[in-house]
């Protein structure tokens, strides 16, 4: 059997303060690769600079000007003799990376973590969808390769038009760091959700749910994520809602946590249920972390989201927008400490088949495909 042939990748990515999924992925990714893979991390950053760290030490951080990003990458490529560009943004940014990889004739690979189908439920829609779906299918066809995280996004891009290859491969997590902790009963029971306060998670939904579920169990919420998110941040509203509704004393919002914190996961391994009140998602980091430490999930019957969270074994799916289903799914798990804990157990082997190690075998291997 052949070594595998070493290489040399520049990833590209769009950088959120503070950091979220997309983000989380990467880093992951980036550490975990094996010797075999360099990677120069290439990042525009939004709302703060952060130092960025990586225990990995063939991994470098560039930031990416404001002006002239297109031949800063291309110049960039061409300087670190780069095998291979990899994208995870289709915005103006991965078009950048797409013309940098046709000018140094560097191979291209788009992992799309968005959709061209992220609805804001305003008349907006009728406009911002058909072009975002023209923009999604030009630019992405231009690409060497595509990667989705789930069957769902995959099937979507080919109904838009997509014919280049699509290779799905799942975000992954670490299940030797996400692990659950002994099954106990802690009264009062734990809700969680973790993630942005935006509008597209429709927390809205999540507090009204949570106002009717206290008429029928004793239960607080946590709910983790920056309350100075970069864009579309929703806290200012949320916290004027709990207190109108004199939910105070059991809505904690410890505010963000570092993504493989050890806080962030004691906060999954003692609460009793995960919830996820997102319109649409293409895979959900957080879900996967929730299982992976053993949290049976209630989350929206849409998006990707059935693909993780199986009904009736791992979790619950509600309609979406709807706070009665999502109640009565939410005290059909609170109020069975035996059905919690079977779910609990089949929403861990789930998430083993997620293990973050598969999804960088698979990347790596793409990254060989595509250099022979």
């Amino acid at each position: 059997m052949q070594p595998q042939q070493s290489h040399r990748v520049l990833m590209i990515l769009e950088w959120y303060y503070p950091i979220g999924g997309i983000e989380a992925f990467v880093h992951r990714l980036a550490e975990k690769f094996t010797p075999g893979t360099e990677v120069i991390l290439a990042v525009r950053y939004f709302g703060r600079t952060v130092p960025l760290s990586f225990h990995n030490p063939r991994v470098s951080v560039v930031k990416i000007p404001a002006q002239k990003r297109m031949a800063f990458l291309a110049r960039l490529a061409r300087e670190q003799q780069v095998d291979i560009i990899h994208s995870h943004h289709i915005s103006t940014l991965g078009v950048a990376a797409l013309f940098a990889g046709i000018w140094t004739r560097t191979p291209v690979i788009i992992s799309n973590h968005r959709v061209p189908v992220y609805r804001t439920f305003t008349w907006r829609d009728w406009f911002y969808i058909p072009v975002t779906c023209l923009w999604y299918s030009f630019f992405n066809n231009l690409a060497q390769c595509l990667t989705t995280p789930t069957e769902t996004v995959a099937r979507l891009l080919r109904k838009i038009g997509i014919f280049r290859p699509i290779k799905v491969i799942s975000c992954g997590v670490d299940t030797a760091l996400y692990q659950p902790a002994p099954f106990q009963v802690v009264h009062p029971l734990k809700i969680l959700y973790v993630g942005r306060f935006a509008a597209d998670k429709n927390l809205d939904v999540l507090l009204d749910t949570f106002i009717l579920l206290r008429k029928r169990v004793d239960v607080e919420l946590t709910m983790i994520g920056s309350k100075e998110t970069y864009m579309g941040n929703t806290w200012s509203h949320l916290e004027k809602k709990i207190t109108a509704a004199g939910i105070e004393k059991y809505v904690h919002c410890p505010g963000h946590l570092a993504h493989d914190s050890k806080e962030l996961i004691q906060h999954y391994q003692q609460s009793d249920v995960f919830v996820l009140t997102s319109y649409y998602e293409t895979q959900s980091i957080v879900t996967l972390e929730a299982m992976a430490c053993g949290l049976p999930v209630v989350a929206s019957r849409s998006g990707a989201l059935p693909e993780l969270v199986q009904d009736g074994v791992s979790g619950y799916l509600f309609r979406p927008l709807d706070p009665t289903d999502l109640a009565d799914k939410l005290a059909a798990l609170l109020q069975d400490e035996p059905l919690r804990k079977k779910m609990a157990a089949a929403a861990r082997e789930q998430a083993l088949a997620h293990d973050i190690t598969h999804s960088v075998q698979a990347f790596e291997a793409l990254y060989q495909q595509l250099l022979k």
